[in-house]
């Protein structure tokens, strides 16, 4: 058996546990003996039990408090810094497309806003309709989770940096 399918059990098999545990302590919160909460099987089964909507409190009673589910976290755009060369600048639609190749082949596209990006060619500014195919580039953009797309911050233009031959001997 492989770690990664043992893996799987282990949390399908914690959530019904799980599950268990909190049925249990509703049960026991609005009164009833854990003999009357309905009974988990043993076995690993690959769908969790889906929770029953707990029964109305007699007269008398305060009804028990509704389990409370934290809220999801709030999804940040992720700040990166991606070199290579210039492929493509496809200027067609509301924003340009650059697609950028670093050094291993990784091919990355992202939006550019001509109106909030700054360009720079070494210390000069420059435009984004400056940038030529072939660039060595350096971009800072954000990665937006939400979406899975990337808006570029900024462009810093460099030379091509070309390797040099040893001088025969």
């Amino acid at each position: 058996m492989s770690m990664r399918r043992y893996s799987g059990q282990a949390i399908v098999i914690g959530a019904v546990i799980l599950a268990a545990t909190c049925t249990t302590a509703v049960s026991e919160e609005a009164g009833e003996t854990p003999a009357a909460a309905p009974a988990q099987s043993s076995s690993a089964a690959p769908n969790v039990p889906a929770a029953q909507p707990a029964a109305p409190a007699p007269a008398g009673e305060t009804p028990a408090p509704a389990v409370v589910v934290p809220a999801a976290p709030a999804l940040h755009p992720i700040p990166i810094k991606f070199s290579g060369e210039l492929m493509q600048i496809n200027k067609e639609g509301i924003q340009p497309l650059l697609t950028v190749k670093d050094r291993y082949g990784v091919t990355k596209e992202m939006a550019a806003d001509p109106a909030s990006i700054k360009v720079t060619r070494g210390t000069d500014p420059a435009a984004l309709d400056d940038l030529k195919q072939g660039d060595q580039v350096t971009v800072d953009y954000t990665y937006d989770v939400a979406s899975g797309k990337r808006f570029v911050q900024s462009i810093a233009v460099g030379t091509a940096q070309k390797t040099r031959s040893s001088p025969a001997q």
